[in-house]
């Protein structure tokens, strides 16, 4: 028997990856300036970006 709720499962879950994207986005693009920390070395958004990356490896390594 068809799974009737794959459909909404794999819709839902583009929407929850785009969100992903755009937070990061944001946060790489204007967190310094909004949080105001000072990363002139660039060492926080360096873990950010590392961090966004393991994330989509461990997600997909999750997925099966």
């Amino acid at each position: 028997m068809p799974d009737v709720n794959s459909g909404a499962r794999k819709g839902g879950r583009s929407v929850v990856i785009g969100i992903a994207i755009a937070m990061f986005i944001a946060l790489f693009g204007w967190g310094a300036t909004y949080f105001g920390w000072s990363d002139p070395e660039g060492k926080v958004q360096l873990a950010m970006a590392t961090s966004f990356i393991l994330g989509i490896i461990g997600g997909y390594k999750a997925k099966g």
